[in-house]
């Protein structure tokens, strides 16, 4: 598991990765290299909703997954599916 928390971001690096508690996401980049196109990320919160489902296109790929959505509290986050290579995902909470 590696996620840390510095002021008002989270970043997720690892496949299953969990931050518990609530949280209110503001937005939400990722960034991967050296993945495989159609490789899948995806994140839920505790009661199994969807807070973001994507599919990479290349093996690099940066992607802006709240694309401009009003900020939104969630109760705990897991990631479900994480892409190959090095992937980091950033969440930026208020």
């Amino acid at each position: 598991m590696s996620v840390s928390r510095k002021g008002k971001s989270i970043t997720f690096t690892a496949d299953a990765d969990t931050y518990a508690g609530v949280v209110f996401v503001a937005g939400l980049t990722m960034q991967v290299a050296g993945g495989s196109a159609g490789d899948r990320l995806r994140i839920t919160d505790s009661g199994g909703s969807v807070i973001a489902d994507y599919l990479v296109m290349s093996a690099t790929d940066n992607a802006d997954l709240w694309a401009g959505r009003a900020p939104q509290f969630y109760d705990s986050v897991l990631i479900e599916d994480f892409p190959s290579g090095t992937c980091v995902l950033t969440m930026f909470v208020d």
